[in-house]
């Protein structure tokens, strides 16, 4: 017999993989925070910007997407992680590997301090 789940079902699961995910995120922005905590209003500011920015182009449309084709969809039991389609799997993959590789290689800077320093440098240059 073949395991499959309801849509409700998917449709839960989902919301908790990208809880999960948006919680991970803001646990490493805080840890972030901590380090540095001059400057906390225009942090606030900033991530409050980039979370709208990336909430009206990118996940948004990907929850419509998929809320869409999952409640349109068979309606008899799917896959427990058909969720996503192999499309969606593939950028969750690639945005957990480019993340890991970032903070892994410190490609960015991790803090308001270190672009502060950046920003020294670059004033110094032009003195």
């Amino acid at each position: 017999m073949k395991y499959g789940v309801s849509s409700n079902t998917l449709l839960l699961t989902a919301g908790i993989v990208w809880l999960v995910a948006g919680i991970n995120i803001l646990r490493i922005g805080i840890s972030c925070w901590i380090t540095d905590a001059h400057y906390w209003l225009l942090k606030v500011c900033e991530a409050s910007l980039i979370f709208l920015l990336f909430f009206c182009m990118i996940f948004h449309k990907l929850y419509r997407k998929h809320a869409q084709r999952i409640t349109a969809g068979n309606p008899n039991k799917r896959c427990p992680f058909s969720f996503f389609d192999v499309k969606g799997w593939l950028v969750m993959a690639f945005m957990i590997a480019l993340g890991i590789t970032i903070r892994t290689a410190r490609l960015l800077p991790g803090s308001l301090g270190q672009r502060k320093n950046l920003r020294d440098l670059l004033f110094r240059h032009k003195f």
